[in-house]
C-alpha cells in the first residue's frame, strides 16, 4: 500500500515474515501513568513527560495564522499548509519515537509489566486537562507494550482495573484507607501501621 501524508511525504507498507528476537528479562515492573512524569515506575524511576506539542506550540500558532491569511487554492496557501503539517508530523514523530523506545526497554528488562487501565476517552472530556492527556500519548503507549509483549515471547502485560483503590492501600498492611484521597494529596500516613 502506498499512502501519502497531509505534510507531502510517501510511505510504503508491506506485509512480511519474521521471527521475533526473545527476551530474557527477569524483572517485574508496575507503571503508573501521569502528566508531570510520564510514566513512574515501582522501581522508584521517573520517566519525565518530553511535552512534544507543547514545544511546538508557538511556532504552530505563527504557521496557523500565517496560513489564514493566504488566499485559498493558491501556491502561497499549498506552501503554507505543508509548513504546517511538517510541524504537526515532526510532533508526531517525536513522541511516538520516543514512545518505542521506553517501551522497547520496559519489555526487553521486564517479565511482568503491570499497567493501570484508564478510560482515556472520559478523560479527555475535561477541557483544561484534554491537550496534555493526548500529548502524553497514554494509550499509544498501552498498545505498544501490548504488541510489544507478544512478541516477545517472553514478558506479559498486566492491565489493573480502572477501579482499583491502589492509592488508598497501605503497601505494608494491605489495608484500605477509611476516607477518600483528594486529588492534591500525593502521601498519606496509614492509621494503623504509621
Amino acid at each position: 500500500t502506498i499512502s501519502r501524508t497531509p505534510s507531502g511525504q510517501y510511505y510504503v507498507s508491506f506485509t512480511c515474515r519474521y521471527i521475533p528476537k526473545k527476551t530474557s528479562g527477569t524483572g517485574t515492573v508496575g507503571i503508573d501513568l501521569g502528566l508531570t512524569t510520564l510514566a513512574t515506575l515501582s522501581t522508584g524511576e521517573k520517566i519525565g513527560n518530553p511535552r512534544h506539542f507543547k514545544r511546538i506550540q508557538q511556532r504552530l500558532r505563527r504557521l496557523k495564522k500565517s496560513l489564514a491569511r493566504k488566499k485559498k487554492g493558491s501556491a502561497n496557501y499549498e506552501k503554507a499548509r505543508i509548513k504546517q503539517a511538517k510541524l504537526y508530523a515532526y510532533s508526531a514523530n517525536c513522541r511516538s519515537d520516543h514512545l518505542h523506545k521506553l517501551s522497547r526497554r520496559l519489555v526487553n528488562e521486564n517479565q511482568v509489566i503491570g499497567m493501570e487501565h484508564l478510560v482515556i476517552p472520559n478523560m479527555v472530556k475535561n477541557p483544561r486537562l484534554a491537550k496534555h492527556i493526548s500529548d502524553a500519548a497514554w494509550g499509544s503507549l498501552g498498545t505498544k507494550l501490548r504488541y510489544k509483549c507478544e512478541e516477545s515471547q517472553h514478558a506479559i502485560l498486566v492491565k489493573v482495573d480502572t477501579y482499583f483503590p491502589s492509592s488508598h492501600l497501605c503497601h505494608n498492611t494491605g489495608l484500605k484507607l477509611d476516607r477518600k484521597l483528594q486529588l492534591k494529596e500525593r502521601r498519606w500516613d496509614c492509621p494503623y501501621c504509621g
